[in-house]
């Protein structure tokens, strides 16, 4: 079986076809701070936008070497949905 492309892999796990290797993934979270020097950007500035979201995820998985992307910034659901902000301390200094 020639290599297969991460989402062929991860499409033929679905499938229960053969696959070459296991997908590999992040169960929890998906962004590192490397990829977010290299987009120039606060950690902050990460949830501002989808845009944000998505490449910061999709660098992190290229610069890994994993086979899916998962959208790491869930944190903030479950507080928004109960009526409560969250506060990103955009301004400080010390965070990322």
């Amino acid at each position: 079986m020639s290599e297969l492309t991460p989402k062929e892999r991860v499409m033929r796990l679905f499938n229960r076809d053969p696959i070459d290797t296991m997908p590999c993934f992040s169960g929890m979270g998906m962004v590192a701070i490397q990829a977010i020097k290299e987009m120039g950007i606060r950690f902050a500035e990460v949830h501002t936008s989808a845009e944000n979201l998505a490449r910061s995820a999709m660098l992190t998985a290229e610069m890994f070497g994993f086979d899916t992307v998962v959208i790491p910034y869930d944190m903030c659901t479950v507080p928004e949905a109960l009526g409560r902000g969250v506060s990103l301390y955009d301004g400080s200094e010390d965070i990322l």
